[in-house]
């Protein structure tokens, strides 16, 4: 073969073979473009080929190269029956050809003997898809040794049966496509079912397809049509429609065949290609590998390495072990160690009963791993129950049915359940060769829950049910993307799931999952682990998600420090993460894996280093007794007041007297690579002088155009002093550091820079700094403060000045350790000194770092250690344990109990408001108020009260309040519920006398009870309101601002809306008292809706309120028109009374009265709800509140803190079912409202 003359370059080749088109060159010239192209062959090889000499093929047609290619025009014969001629010549194969080809000029089929291979394309289009030649330019496919035929190689046979069948079927539309990823699964099922005896006979499929389909494939898709067909139904009628070949197939279903889909057009190639993948041994492939082969071979975005996307077992090995597996293979030990029968039985049950949830489950790889490795610890345990001479029948009390998952892309789904399908049956396998027992592999039986969908919009709950004593293990590895790489539609999820939660923009998408995970597991036996960016536990992130996830009692159980996530698979690629197991709080030892070292604590930190909760909070104070860092100097300048050395040197050449101005200036960039750069510098006093220069003055005045020219008005002022940088301190002696610089260094380059060099703002800088202090921030001690705290830019070290300088626990040191520290400090900057031919990024590389340079290093992180305590700290596990203590002090005074104590104190205001004295709400009535209850205590509250009188009432804390729990229900003596100091003890007694009988019941039809029960809650509500505005008052003045810390918009903004809502309260009840307090009575003025509902729900509401249509508009028109809501339970009823002005027409009571006369428990449910939404003033019996949903009422809260009087359909989507299981419970089956 002649040499090639230049390296093969894919780029030209895919040119020159679309030119190709505009040569249209025949048959018998194809082969010369052929070898042109991809062997390099220049015109004298070409000429000498023609003429015979490099041709081995004297038949006058045939082109042969050795080792190379066997070519030949098409002729008589069809195509491929050319190239079997070609085979079938000894003088041709005793060349060993790499490929043979067969052309007419327009279509082009060939044939890898190696590989076993077929393509065919038209000659115009081989531009688009030409990879089958690379080994004419001597490009063969890598075979790596750990490869399995199964894992990888078939995958790459698959890919090409998808491409082969894309080639020849026009795919458009996402219907089409899912077929056709439905039309692969269930190949790669029937390769597996055939070799692992799932089906009667080996290799079923393939020989059927091997006898009964013709060499060209015309007829192969209606075949596989047929035999999938075959396995889709037990049902006679169908399979006698069939020709008898097909009867062999076994009926499968379970999902995998029940439809029948289109089946695409099927070519020779993909025939060929069936055959071949079918013919390797698919026994020992991995279901846990599975479906990311199968999405590999269907997405051509995963082909860089099949599998690339793959979660190897060692990895999900690292997640479920702490997570669950070693205390259940633990569990085991002892029990077989200690011969402990019942308690081995009971590991059965167990683990027959736990649940597994992946809602990011992908292909299903973690529930994959977690389901073969709960099967082989069953089996050990039968293994153990007959070495006992347990006499029972080993039996798997493990089902598919315990594994949940959420997966957004449906074939993902698919293949998920496919794969838990798959695994089931290799499991069975081993039970069988353990015991000879194994269930009836087909039909196959319903697999794990995987539903399709977005698990950030999903109730998790309902996805995977469970109780609060069930054990329940979430895993898996969701998807991980910061802040800026996120889209529009992952920046809405994360507004929709954190709602108003400051900051919450600056979350990594994998947060979500964080969350959710935390709300599914509150108070229950339940448990999460992820893998996850190392970015959640670093930096502002932890001060945002950890505080929520700490707030539900929750703990970290396990973690892994920053790790790279790498696998087995071809394409190899790693990414850092880390993996955090979360559990309700408890007192078990928790285990930190770090540096290859298992480290057993009492506690993790968010930021997983042993010590304790707290997270540090960004700080703008500054460490008292130090000088402040700030920001270098922003040019600002369009690049006119910096110059780089030749612009320098050229300007104080021409411009000596004024060099003076000329500073050199430090970046992060210049400082570590040791580049220079220069700049203006230029004082106000200056400034005249300077301008006498024609050079400055005009860079200045650009400056000045490109300032004025801004959009941004700060900018548009910096135009003032366009002389100077937007900053300009005093060029004393600083410390620089650098706000970004690599992971790799053991320190960070901090420098140390003499008066009159400018740092720019891509650094941080402290002026007027000691010596002793440098020493400090160039030590372990704060690195490991830094890569703690500071979080990454990507994996690169992130300085901020707030967030490692003014946080960070510096020591409280004397004049003698000052001392030693500015000795070593000094020793540090002369050794770097000495190496002065390296740049600091290469005297801090660790590959390059002098040694002496590491050995005063060394000697000052001991000095700087000693200043903490007397030993040295042995790991930065020990110094962040320190770290941690020294800043718990540091902020006692602004932690989390003292600001609890402030909120207390505000609280208590409102307590002694209520208890100040109050009068009487009657018309010409001075007398003091006593406490009087909206509904009887002796007929409504205390029935629904619990042994202890108490029932649970709504609470809602005023918003000033930064209490997380604003809303919640507490529980409160009857004594005390819907009381409020509204009437004088003579018209507390005689007014409402008839609605409080000392015997007998209410008749609550009348319009004079209806109107006496309105006028309570009208009253209390006036009540409330006068206190609430008393309160804001104080807290209003000079003094309750300082003392109290008062948000002012916030009281001000609530005190305007207080007064407004008092004005409609007094006019309705005005109205009320025309009709209460006149002899006439005649209760003309308010109309009530009244129902009556045969079933006693122990709800008691008592509310006006203001009805809006979810949209911001009100369905009234006029402000003061109200609902007067009272709801309650009365001797085996519920009353329903609705009160408002005669001439309202009350849209909002025409939509909701209909919905409490329905018979179906979820929408009377809906219409109390929509009630609750509107009424803070309610309370419900103990029992009423312990039988409802959690999860839901967690729910109705968290939205009644978002959209307060702001009813949506959205919300009533999301709790509308609140009450469905009590009312479900009480409703009759049967009734129809009279």
């Amino acid at each position: 073969m002649a040499k090639k003359t230049k390296s093969f370059s894919h780029i030209e080749a895919q040119d020159a073979l679309e030119k190709l088109n505009e040569f249209h060159p025949s048959s018998e010239e194809l082969v010369y473009h052929l070898l042109s192209i991809f062997c390099g062959y220049g015109e004298g090889n070409i000429r000498r080929i023609r003429e015979g000499v490099g041709n081995k093929a004297k038949d006058g047609r045939t082109v042969l190269i050795p080792n190379l290619i066997a070519y030949r025009p098409k002729g008589l014969l069809d195509f491929h029956d050319e190239i079997k001629d070609m085979q079938s010549d000894a003088r041709i194969v005793k060349q060993t050809p790499r490929l043979y080809v067969v052309s007419d000029g327009e279509t082009i089929v060939a044939v890898d003997p190696k590989e076993q291979d077929i393509y065919e394309n038209e000659v115009t289009l081989m531009w688009k898809d030409f990879e089958f030649f690379y080994p004419l330019a001597g490009i063969e496919k890598i075979r790596n040794v750990e490869e399995t035929e199964a894992d990888v190689k078939s995958a790459e046979l698959m890919a090409k049966i998808f491409d082969e069948i894309r080639r020849h079927n026009d795919i458009k539309d996402k219907t089409e496509m899912h077929n056709l990823n439905i039309f692969m699964s269930r190949l790669l099922f029937c390769f597996f079912a055939e070799d692992t005896r799932l089906f009667p006979e080996p290799q079923l499929f393939t020989n059927s397809i091997r006898q009964h389909t013709a060499e060209d494939g015309h007829d192969l898709s209606e075949f596989i049509d047929r035999a999938f067909l075959a396995m889709s139904t037990d049902n006679p009628a169908v399979l006698d429609t069939l020709p008898k070949q097909f009867a062999i197939f076994p009926y499968v279903n379970g999902g995998l065949f029940e439809q029948r889909l289109p089946i695409p057009v099927l070519s020779r190639r993909a025939r060929v290609l069936m055959i071949k993948c079918g013919d390797f041994d698919w026994k020992d492939i991995n279901p846990d590998i599975f479906g990311s082969m199968i999405q590999a071979v269907v997405m051509p975005e995963m082909r860089a390495g099949l599998g690339m996307h793959y979660t190897s077992v060692p990895n999900i090995m690292k997640l479920i072990r702490p997570l669950f597996l070693d205390e259940l293979n633990e569990e085991f030990e002892v029990a077989k160690g200690t011969k402990d029968l019942k308690r081995l039985r009971k590991l059965l049950v167990r683990l027959g009963k736990i649940k597994f949830f992946d809602p990011a489950c992908g292909s299903g790889n973690f529930l994959i791993v977690s389901y073969k490795c709960v099967r082989e610890l069953e089996i050990k345990i039968w293994q153990v129950l007959r070495e006992w001479g347990e006499p029972e029948l080993p039996m798997s009390n493990i089902s598919l049915q315990q594994f949940y998952g959420i997966e957004i892309d449906d074939f993902a789904c698919d293949t998920a359940t496919l794969s838990l399908w798959l695994a089931e049956h290799q499991m069975n396998n081993k039970f069988e060769a353990a015991f000879g027992i194994r269930p009836n592999a087909l039909p196959l039986r319903p697999s794990g829950h995987i539903v399709c969908g977005n698990a950030c919009r999903l109730d998790w709950g309902t996805v995977c049910p469970h109780t609060t004593e069930e054990e329940v293990y979430v895993m898996g590895n969701p998807p991980y993307l910061g802040s800026k790489l996120q889209s529009k539609e992952q920046k809405d999820e994360i507004s929709f799931v954190f709602g108003t939660l400051k900051n919450s923009k600056i979350l990594d998408y994998i947060s979500i999952w964080f969350y959710l995970a935390s709300k599914y597991i509150k108070d229950s036996k339940a448990k999460f682990a992820f893998v996850s960016t190392n970015s959640i536990c670093q930096g502002e992130q932890i001060s945002v998600l950890w505080p929520l996830i700490l707030k539900n009692e929750q703990e970290i159980q396990f973690a892994y420090t920053s790790f790279k996530w790498h696998n087995n698979a071809k394409g190899n690629a790693g990414v850092t993460v880390v993996i955090i197991g979360v559990c309700n709080e408890n007192r078990a030892p928790k285990t930190l894996f770090t540096g290859g070292k298992k480290i057993v604590t009492e506690s993790i930190s968010p930021y997983l280093c042993i010590g304790s909760r707290i997270i540090v909070q960004k700080r703008n104070d500054i460490p008292q007794g130090l000088p402040k860092m700030c920001f270098g100097c922003m040019p600002y300048d369009n690049g006119n007041l910096l110059l780089n050395s030749a612009e320098k040197e050229e300007f104080v050449r021409n411009n000596v007297e004024y060099s003076c101005f000329i500073k050199p200036i430090l970046g992060s960039e210049e400082f570590i690579n040791d580049k220079k750069r220069f700049c203006l510098w230029i004082d106000d006093k200056n400034l005249e002088y300077a301008l006498q220069n024609k050079e400055i003055a005009a860079r200045i005045e650009k400056t000045k155009q490109f300032r004025l020219s801004s959009v941004d008005e700060s900018g548009r002022k910096l135009a003032q002093r366009a002389h100077q940088f937007r900053e300009h301190p005093d060029l004393s002696e600083c410390i620089i550091i650098p706000r970004h610089s690599s992971e790799r260094r053991e320190y960070i380059p901090i420098g140390y820079l003499e008066a009159g060099t400018v740092v720019a703002d891509s650094a941080l800088a402290i002026y007027n700094a000691p010596l002793w202090l440098f020493g400090i921030l160039t030590s372990k001690m704060h690195m490991a403060w830094i890569k703690t705290v500071g979080g990454r830019l990507e994996t690169r070290y992130r300085y901020s000045a707030q967030l490692c300088y003014n946080t960070f626990p510096f020591p409280a040191i004397n004049d003698a350790q000052k001392a030693e520290l500015e000795k070593l400090a000094q020793e540090v900057l002369d050794v770097r000194d000495q190496h002065f031919d390296m740049t600091p990024g290469e005297q801090y590389n660790p590959e390059t770092m002098p040694e002496a340079l590491k050995e005063v290093h060394h000697r000052l992180d001991l000095a700087v250690e000693r200043c903490y305590r007397p030993e040295p700290f042995s790991s930065d596990e020990e110094r962040l344990e320190c770290l941690f203590k020294l800043y718990a002090k540091m902020t006692k005074k602004t932690d989390e109990n003292a600001e609890k104590k402030r909120l207390e104190s505000i609280e208590q205001i409102f307590l002694d408001e209520i208890e100040s004295d109050s009068f009487c709400m009657c018309p010409n009535c001075s007398e003091k108020a006593i406490g009087s209850h909206v509904f009887s205590r002796a007929h409504i509250l205390q029935p629904i009260s619990n042994g202890k009188k108490e029932i649970y009432q709504f609470y809602r804390r005023p918003l000033i309040f930064k209490y997380d729990d604003i809303f919640c229900y507490k529980l409160k003596p009857i004594v005390n519920a819907f009381k409020f100091k509204g009437f004088c003890q003579h018209h507390d007694t005689f007014l409402f006398k008839s609605i409080e009988p000392k015997s007998g019941r209410v008749d609550w039809t009348k319009k004079e009870s209806q109107y006496l029960l309105s006028y309570r809650t009208i009253c209390r509500e006036i009540y409330a309101n006068i206190v609430m505005q008393n309160v804001f008052n104080k807290l209003l003045t000079k003094e309750g601002i300082k003392k109290y810390n008062s948000n002012i918009l916030t009281l001000k903004s609530q005190l305007t809306n207080l007064e407004l809502t008092k004005g409609t309260l007094d006019y309705y009840k005005s109205i009320l008292e025309k009709s209460i307090h006149n002899s006439n009575m005649d209760f003309a003025d308010v109309h009530f809706e009244y129902l009556e509902l045969p079933f006693q729900l122990d709800l008691c509401i008592s509310a006006p309120i203001h009805v809006e249509d979810g949209k911001g508009r009100c369905y009234n028109t006029d402000y003061q028109e109200i609902n007067i809501i009272n709801i309650f339970p009365y001797y085996g009823k519920t009353i329903i009374l609705i009160g408002y002005l005669q001439e309202f027409d009350n849209k909002w009571a025409n939509e909701i009265l209909p919905k409490f006369k329905s018979p179906y428990p979820h929408i009377v449910s809906s219409a109390f709800v929509d009630i609750l939404y509107r009424a803070e003033f309610h309370a419900m019996s103990p029992s009423l509140f312990d039988s409802l949903d959690k999860d839901l009422l967690d729910a109705f809260l968290r939205t009644w803190q978002m959209e307060v009087n702001n009813y949506s359909n959205e919300i009533e989507n999301e709790v509308s079912s609140l009450f469905y299981k009590p009312l479900n419970k009480l409703m009759p089956s049967t009734w129809k409202y009279l």
